[in-house]
C-alpha cells in the first residue's frame, strides 16, 4: 500500500518475515502474531495498541496472500527504500528537552500541537508556558548544533514498531539522543523510556518467524 507522499507500508516488516517468504510463512506469521496479540491478553491503552497491530497484521496477510501480491509489494518496498530517512531523525529543541528531563513527552506534544495553531518557535512556546528558562533554551540551542544526522541506522525492531504505529517519530528521535550516551539499541531505549510496552514487544517477538 502506497501512502500520501510515496511512503510504502512494509507488510513484510509488519509480519516479521523476509521478502522471499512464501504463502505458508505468511499464513503462519499472521496466525502466530494474531494469537500473541489477542486483545484479551492486554488492558487499557496497550489493548488498543494490540487491536491496532492486529488490524495491520490482517491487512498485511491479505496483501501478501498471493505470489503476485508478494512480488508487487516487494518491488514497491525496494523502490520506496526506508520509510524513515536519516535526515528525518535529526532532533529539534523539544526532543533535546525531553531527553534532558526538562519537559515531559506530553509537554512536547502539547507544544507541538500549539505550534500548529501559531507560527512561533517551539522554544518560545515552551518559555511562554514556563517550562523552559532562557538559560536552558540557550543550552538546548547549543546542544542542537552538536546533534547532526545520526550515523547509525535504525534497528529492525524499531522500524517494525514504527510500521505498526506503536511508536512515533518523535519518540524515536528522543531515543536517538539517548543513544549518544548509551550502548543500547533504539528499541531498548524506547522500552526504558516507557514509550512501548514490554509485553507488546514480547508478543511481537514470539509471533515472528523470520527477518530480512
Amino acid at each position: 500500500m502506497r501512502l500520501e507522499g510515496g511512503t510504502v507500508v512494509n507488510y513484510f516488516l509488519i509480519l516479521g518475515i523476509s521478502e522471499s517468504a512464501g504463502e505458508t510463512e505468511v499464513k503462519d506469521a499472521v496466525a502466530s502474531l494474531s494469537e500473541s496479540l489477542r486483545p484479551d491478553r492486554f488492558t487499557g491503552n496497550v489493548k488498543a495498541q494490540a487491536e491496532q497491530s492486529i488490524r495491520k497484521i490482517t491487512e498485511a496477510g491479505t496483501v501478501l496472500s498471493t505470489p503476485d501480491g508478494r512480488a508487487k509489494h516487494a518491488e514497491d518496498v525496494r523502490v520506496a527504500g526506508d520509510s524513515v530517512k536519516p535526515e528525518q531523525l535529526k532532533c529539534l529543541i523539544g526532543h533535546l528537552c525531553v531527553a534532558a528531563g526538562i519537559i515531559s513527552y506530553k509537554d512536547l506534544l502539547d507544544a507541538i500541537s500549539k505550534q500548529t495553531d501559531i507560527d512561533l518557535p517551539l522554544g518560545q512556546i515552551l518559555q511562554e508556558r514556563r517550562l523552559l528558562s532562557q538559560t536552558e533554551l540557550e543550552g538546548m540551542l547549543m546542544g542542537q548544533k552538536l546533534y547532526g544526522i545520526p550515523n547509525r541506522p535504525l534497528d529492525y525492531n524499531t522500524k517494525r514498531l514504527m510500521e505498526l504505529g506503536l511508536v512515533s517519530l518523535d519518540m524515536v528521535k528522543i531515543a536517538v539522543i539517548d543513544q549518544q550516551t548509551s550502548m543500547d539499541s533504539i528499541d531498548q531505549l524506547l522500552l526504558k523510556r516507557g514509550f512501548v510496552d514490554p509485553f507488546l514487544i514480547a508478543a511481537l517477538t514470539s509471533g515472528s518467524s523470520a527477518r530480512n
